[in-house]
């Protein structure tokens, strides 16, 4: 009897012990990561806009928009987030990528460590990836969509070398990749305007998506009077 009762204890301390055990607490989920868009840049318009001094005198290649920066954004692309906490910038996590960075995702401005680390504390660390996935993400996504671009203008008749009004060039971006872009200009002394750069929206899983129209053309002339305004895609004349 004394044998059973103690052996009858036993059990129920270890349930009362089980059931009091506390909680684990549930893991922190990562961050959201937020919509996002890709920026490519024309590098003739860029060098024409402002000196690149690190082409050392050569003439930038035609042949392809180059990536200027994968930015976050609020829910409509209109709004490019900045000032996010993080870790600071080293160059040791990229150095066994400089070599694709330099082909899409190269820097004319300025020495390539300054770009990057721009891209990073400016844009990067707003994205909720950590630095080297956040340039690996930049340069995946440029490989997919920088050689599209140039095709797609040139489905609608839009060549190197011509012009085309802004909505022109959006509904070539459209028919040819699928969804709606944004425009950037430059207007150069003649008040003529070149195709700088083209924005291609991302919702939160790097997925294209159609870019709000709020905000979608800036510095390419009177929008109103689009039949008048002409941007230029130009080439090198060197």
């Amino acid at each position: 009897m004394k044998t059973f009762v103690i052996t009858t204890t036993c059990v129920f301390l270890v349930i009362v012990m089980v059931q009091a055990a506390p909680t684990p607490p549930t893991p922190t989920p990562p961050p959201a990561i937020p919509p996002s868009k890709l920026a490519f840049q024309w590098p003739v318009t860029l060098c024409a806009a402002k000196p690149c001094k690190e082409l050392k005198g050569k003439v930038p290649p035609p042949e392809l928009f180059r990536l200027h920066g994968l930015w976050p954004t609020n829910s409509d692309w209109t709004i490019s987030l900045s000032g996010c906490p993080g870790v600071n910038f080293t160059a040791n996590p990229i150095d066994d990528i400089r070599p694709a960075l330099r082909q899409y995702w190269p820097s004319y401005l300025e020495p390539e460590n300054g770009f990057w680390r721009h891209e990073w504390e400016s844009h990067g660390m707003c994205s909720n990836l950590p630095p080297r996935q956040f340039f690996e993400k930049g340069l995946q996504l440029a490989r997919l969509h920088s050689k599209a671009l140039l095709p797609a203008l040139a489905k609608s008749k839009i060549k190197l070398g011509t012009s085309s009004t802004p909505l022109g060039i959006r509904d070539a971006i459209l028919q040819g990749m699928g969804v709606s872009c944004q425009l950037k200009c430059f207007e150069d002394a003649g008040k003529q305007y070149g195709l700088q750069e083209i924005y291609l929206c991302l919702d939160p899983n790097f997925d294209l998506h159609n870019c709000t129209d709020k905000g979608w053309l800036q510095g390419c002339g009177p929008y109103k009077d689009d039949k008048k305004t002409r941007v230029n895609i130009p080439i090198n004349r060197a």
